[in-house]
């Protein structure tokens, strides 16, 4: 029997199956520098460079990992992805899970390495309902099988096409699921707003300070997202996200205009920055759910995120389609 839901204040205060794994505390007394404005200073390009699944995998039971297992099991992920037969269309996608491997292995938050970001629910497992979870199954199946001529439908025209597979817009939406080798990401803070620049997509997201959400019927890009500070963490509360915007993948979430995301950052260290995030949604998750994972401080800048393969590769994903639909018909 399902655990009730909890509400989203608890979930940002209750514990996972380690003790430190969901508190925000600082460690070690770390205070955060300030701004101008006297507000905790977040402000630099931060990147995690590190192996980090959403949930947990069948050799991964556990959240936290001693250090002498961490790299062994971030050599199986890394294998893992970078073996994958959807991966070999383009060649370089096995190369950036290796580098990620290599560099920092499993992501490390607060000195614990751990093998996913989901914190709850404690099995980590994401808590789709029966609908969303066959759309999952069905996509982890497309990205991760071989090729498989029964599957049809996610190429019948452009608009069913992601629109991050064309690096057109969106690239930046709530919440930041994949922190892995090509996700740096600079923050910049004024006394009105909280700005987060992605590398990936380059998307900026010029977040206002602010207790009330523009009315329903305004609409954008990256959705309607206020931020405010409790404590030392800044919250950013992102609802009415745009309907184009509803699959991800790598890792797979669904998220609706009236899907809410909760995005929590604590600077923990003086190089360390633990984001955590939450979404609410009744339609797609049975029950509000929370991951986290950490980034690092770099010392090096943004660059320009020059990507076009997937407009000059449409043409042929539609005909690939339409050649597996004639082979189709023509089975005995």
């Amino acid at each position: 029997m399902r655990k009730p839901v909890l509400a989203l204040a608890a979930l940002a205060l209750l514990a996972a199956p380690a003790a430190s794994s969901q508190s925000t505390a600082p460690v070690g007394g770390y205070k955060a520098p300030r701004d101008t404005s006297g507000r905790p200073s977040l402000e630099g390009v931060w990147m995690s460079h590190s192996i980090s699944e959403l949930e947990a995998l069948p050799n991964t039971p556990n959240l936290v990992v001693a250090e002498d297992d961490a790299q062994r099991l971030s050599d199986l992920v890394v294998d893992h992805h970078a073996n994958l037969p959807f991966n070999f269309l383009d060649p370089e996608v096995p190369e950036l899970f290796r580098d990620a491997g290599r560099v920092n292995g499993l992501n490390k938050v607060r000195g614990e390495r751990r093998t996913r970001q989901l914190i709850i629910p404690a099995d980590g497992k994401m808590p789709f309902t029966p609908p969303f979870r066959r759309q999952a199954d069905q996509l982890d199946q497309y990205f991760t099988s071989s090729p498989n001529p029964e599957m049809t439908g996610l190429a019948d025209n452009p608009e069913q096409r992601p629109v991050w597979e064309r690096c057109v817009a969106l690239g930046g939406a709530p919440p930041i699921a994949n922190p892995q080798t090509w996700h740096p990401i600079q923050i910049y803070q004024t006394k009105d707003h909280f700005i987060l620049q992605e590398e990936y997509h380059n998307g900026p997201r010029i977040i206002p300070y602010s207790d009330k959400h523009r009315p329903t019927n305004f609409r954008s890009d990256l959705g309607d997202a206020i931020a405010r500070w409790e404590g030392d963490t800044l919250v950013v509360e992102t609802i009415n996200l745009h309907v184009m915007d509803r699959t991800r993948v790598f890792p797979t979430l669904f998220l609706t205009p009236r899907s809410k995301v909760i995005e929590r950052f604590t600077r923990v260290g003086p190089k360390e920055l633990l984001y955590q995030y939450t979404i609410e949604d009744p339609a797609v998750y049975s029950a509000p759910w929370l991951a986290e994972y950490s980034f690092y401080l770099l010392d090096k800048p943004l660059y320009e995120f020059g990507c076009h393969e997937g407009n000059y590769s449409l043409p042929n994903i539609m005909k690939g389609e339409r050649v597996k639909e004639e082979r189709l018909r023509q089975k005995p």
